[in-house]
């Protein structure tokens, strides 16, 4: 290339082409969230995510109430629900558990 346009033609070249694709970055940096959002497969990653969070709370859940029956001798959904400071959601979380 520098043989066949001289050096100072053949750095101009190789500056526009680098000028171009230095455009492409900047424009992920800029506009990445929104081809994000867009992405099926971003998508799909997130799902798995939550639905992993959902398995690990309730692994947690399931764990502490065990905890709490080895320690009083009861199931009493309850005594977990005061123990964890939700007392509303003691039905709810039997009716979880024993899913």
């Amino acid at each position: 290339m520098y043989a066949n346009m001289g050096p100072h033609w053949a750095g101009t070249m190789l500056a526009l082409m680098e000028f171009a694709l230095v455009s492409i970055p900047v424009v992920f940096y800029r506009y990445g969230h929104i081809i994000r959002r867009k992405s099926a497969l971003i998508r799909q990653m997130q799902e798995d995510k939550e639905k992993l969070e959902r398995k690990r709370a309730r692994s947690h859940r399931a764990a502490t109430l065990e905890a709490l029956k080895a320690a009083d001798g009861t199931s009493n959904p309850e005594n977990f629900a005061r123990a964890v400071g939700v007392e509303d959601n003691a039905k709810h979380l039997e009716k979880e558990l024993s899913v």
